[in-house]
């Protein structure tokens, strides 16, 4: 693993490699916790800021990059398994947790929309950043982009394409754009049965 200014901050742990894979600190007070049995393959972790923590759970599997800014965290529960590169960015003090057990390939995290939208009436921007929480065994799909606010409760599935903008309750499967409900009381296995 290739570490760039690691002075002043801390990394625990070590994963198992494959590919380049790359930490670099912006700033000071950053913590990278890495689990047991963690494999990353291609990984880009950068830390834009100071006093930010990334933690990988055990036995979990990842690829893409992560970005945490300045006070942010970025959490990946054990067992969850990128299949393919992802890309978490967590900004303006918010942060992504990501539960046990969950699947994704592709998929975009944004915890803030990187630029102002005011109000014309009020002067006040009316876009804040916010949290994005996965729950636990939850699939994500090729290509769907999760932004801030959002919460995808436990045992639900987002379908291929989708853009998820608001709330996804346990257990559902949703898709389109913007991502819906579109069935509820369902479970998923990674196994075809």
């Amino acid at each position: 693993m290739d570490i760039t200014n690691i002075d002043g901050n801390e990394v625990i742990g070590k994963a198992t490699e494959s590919g380049i894979c790359k930490v670099q600190f912006n700033g000071t007070g950053n913590k990278l916790i890495i689990g047991s049995s963690v494999r990353l393959t291609g990984v880009a972790i950068v830390f834009g800021g100071s006093n930010s923590v990334i933690e990988f759970g055990d036995g979990s599997r990842l690829r893409g990059t992560f970005v945490a800014d300045d006070g942010c965290n970025i959490k990946i529960g054990q067992r969850t398994k990128f299949n393919k590169p992802c890309r978490l960015h967590a900004a303006e003090a918010c942060n992504i947790a990501v539960g046990n057990d969950c699947l994704f390939a592709n998929v975009r995290f944004r915890t803030s929309d990187s630029h102002s939208i005011i109000d014309l009436g009020t002067g006040q921007r009316i876009n804040a950043a916010s949290d994005i929480v996965i729950g636990n065994k939850v699939w994500v799909a090729e290509n769907v982009y999760i932004y801030k606010g959002v919460t995808v409760g436990s045992g639900s599935v987002i379908g291929a394409g989708a853009i998820v903008v608001k709330s996804i309750p346990e257990n559902c499967l949703a898709a389109g754009i913007p991502a819906k409900t579109l069935k509820t009381n369902i479970s998923w296995d990674e196994k075809r049965i």
